[in-house]
């Protein structure tokens, strides 16, 4: 099911629990995989043949079968116990390479076990549920623990190590169940309702069986204990895998291979885990992935996320966050992701001394640079898609300026803390808007994600808001002068600003949410002329009452950053401002190639230049195709 920004959390979930696949699985395998079939008693002649093949049983009479059972496929097998096993015919594949069906040296107690099996070389296979098409393979144990709920309902403490926004957990949650919850602590009405649903859920899922789903795979593995292994889903030579559920599908297969170690958490659908990663009390979902021995405890990490070499502990993760190199991400409560973690950032100063209570809330697309260094508590949510420079020790702050550059002071000021910054806001939009357009075009690209809706619209409703919030703090100051802090403009944080970055910033947030309202209206006129609307009128098109939400969002701020309502006019004024954007595009890029050449005597020839960057080109071409469908409007409108 999906989720939105919006959500009735607690309706949400009550339809989550009547409509859950695993709670589905879960109660048809407590009645018995075969409780609508006919089973039987093994034959004398099934025993013979049985016992020929080197299988023995501590009571043959324990060992119930399907009518259509063949005693062939099973050799060199231990039975201690009860065991209910079906037809073992077909075949199964094993690494491109098909193997027949069957039970071989391998010991089994209290199973159930489904029509077109593989169980080849396994130590101890013990309580477990293997349904049709799984193959189990040269592992050491496989069986059911002593918690029969597979650990939902577990607590992890996100964004504080030692509590206070605790997340209890069910298979299905995602990114947006998670920050509703974590951060709306006074809604003690919500909290409540959430547990008592949380644990409906969880004696829900109560069973006696661990469960492996159809054509799953739990091959060289050393152990593999009390856990819920969903269908298609992938254990390959991993260390160990306990109290866990791996959410899968044959479309979309869960993949843990390599080294890696999972213990108490969950894995959804489409995620990898591999190469010595450990993931301990942890949830990751959809298409997000561990590798490269990247450490996650008490962590929920969003969907496309992948973290490498690193560690997140006690963090909400959102998607698409570059996790790459060394780094460590300690109690960060950051849902709206799209950020970066550059290698040997220290973004874990949550101890102070006393206790690790302290937190930090990064905001969206926030870019903390090599070696940076943040102390908590911080809050960069108001500045979204900043960068952190190289090497910047950031102190605890609130940060109020989206598409900054926080770097290292370039003036030393006898009045002000060696300890403050420099920072330089909007410096993203006039110096790095490469960046900015490269982003929207990788997140389409790269969203595997089908459960929660991916924003990639930067220029949106919430992001202009704080961009004209910040633009109307830097215009409100009561004295020019060559530096400021916080003491003259709110939301400085722990920086300082210069005189000559306020007014870029100032030109620069006007320019880009002008280019948000032209562009909203040309979505608007694509819309009426969709509905065929035979005439399209000034008076129609900026009427008050529109039903599109962002639209009149624009329209909200329309006189202060257009004034103009001449819709041919305002077209061609979008025209020039998607060639302008191309154009800083370019210059953005271009400036790698003006450095460069200076530094790398072969530059030119071992690198693209801006001229023949996909993304700039993708710029150009794009205004180009605008310009052309706007000419084709501004004939219609005609």
């Amino acid at each position: 099911m999906k989720f939105g920004d919006d959500i009735d959390v607690i309706e949400s979930l009550r339809e989550c629990i009547d409509t859950s696949t695993f709670l589905t699985t879960i109660e048809n395998v407590n009645k018995g995989i075969f409780y609508k079939k006919k089973l039987r008693l093994l034959t004398d002649s099934e025993i013979k043949i049985l016992d020929n093949n080197g299988n023995i049983a501590t009571d043959w009479k324990e060992i119930f079968v399907s009518e259509k059972f063949k005693p062939e496929p099973i050799i060199g097998c231990t039975f201690l116990g009860k065991a209910v096993i079906g037809c073992l015919e077909g075949e199964v594949n094993i690494n491109g390479i098909p193997h027949p069906s069957g039970l071989i040296n391998s010991t089994f107690y209290n199973v159930q076990i489904d029509d077109g099996v593989l169980v080849k070389n396994v130590m101890t296979i013990a309580s477990i549920t293997i349904m049709n098409g799984a193959s189990i393979v040269n592992c050491h144990t496989v069986s059911h623990g002593e918690d029969n709920h597979f650990g939902i309902g577990k607590e992890l403490s996100l964004a504080i190590e030692n509590g206070g926004r605790e997340l209890k957990i069910f298979p299905e949650i995602n990114i947006d169940v998670a920050r509703i919850i974590c951060s709306r602590r006074n809604d003690k009405k919500l909290l409540a309702d959430y547990e008592t649903l949380v644990g409906e859920y969880r004696d829900k899922s109560e069973s006696p069986w661990s469960i492996v789903m159809q054509n799953a795979k739990i091959w060289n593995c050393a152990k593999v204990i009390n856990f819920f292994l969903g269908e298609g889903a992938i254990l390959d030579n991993v260390c160990c895998v306990k109290n866990s559920v791996i959410i899968s599908s044959d479309e979309e297969p869960a993949t843990i291979e390599d080294g890696a170690y999972v213990s108490d958490s969950v894995v959804q659908w489409g995620c990898h885990i591999s190469t010595g990663a450990i993931i301990r009390n942890s949830i990751f979902t959809e298409y997000s992935s561990a590798t490269l021995n990247a450490k996650v405890l008490d962590s929920l990490i969003g969907s496309n996320t992948e973290i490498a070499e690193g560690e997140a502990t006690s963090s909400l993760v959102g998607s698409f966050v570059g996790f790459h190199h060394q780094a460590l991400l300690i109690s960060a409560f950051w849902p709206e992701g799209k950020g970066n973690i550059s290698y040997g950032a220290n973004i874990g100063s949550n101890h102070t001394g006393k206790e690790p209570d302290q937190e930090i809330w990064p905001g969206e697309g926030t870019f903390f640079g090599l070696g940076s260094s943040v102390k908590f508590p911080t809050d960069f949510t108001q500045g979204p898609y900043s960068i952190i420079a190289t090497g910047v020790l950031a102190l605890a702050q609130k940060m109020m300026f989206p598409f900054s550059l926080i770097n290292n002071p370039s003036l030393t000021i006898s009045d002000i803390s060696p300890g403050f910054n420099e920072l330089i806001p909007a410096w993203v939009l006039t110096d790095n808007i490469f960046t900015i357009w490269r982003n929207v075009e990788k997140y389409k690209a790269r969203n595997k994600a089908k459960r929660i809706t991916i924003k990639y619209d930067i220029f949106r409703p919430s992001i202009i808001d704080k961009m004209l919030d910040a633009r109307k703090r830097l215009n409100s100051i009561e004295q020019i002068k060559s530096i400021y802090t916080e003491k003259e403009i709110q939301g400085l944080g722990k920086n300082y600003m210069l005189e000559k970055n306020r007014q870029k910033a100032i030109d620069v947030y006007a320019f880009y949410a002008k280019y948000y309202c032209l562009n909203e209206m040309y979505r608007e006129i694509m819309q009426l002329i969709d509905m065929r609307k035979e005439k399209i009128t000034a008076s129609s098109l900026y009427a008050p009452e529109q039903k599109n939400k962002v639209w009149q969002h624009a329209l909200s701020i329309w006189d202060e950053l257009v004034g103009t309502k001449d819709i041919v006019e305002n077209l061609k004024k979008l025209i020039d401002i998607k060639h302008d954007i191309a154009m800083r595009v370019k210059d953005c890029k271009g400036k790698d190639d003006v450095r460069g050449k200076k530094i790398i005597r072969d530059y030119e020839h071992s690198h693209v230049s801006a001229d023949n960057n996909k993304f700039v080109c993708h710029s150009f071409d794009d205004a180009q195709r605008f310009a052309n469908e706007v000419e084709g409007i501004i004939k219609h409108l005609a």
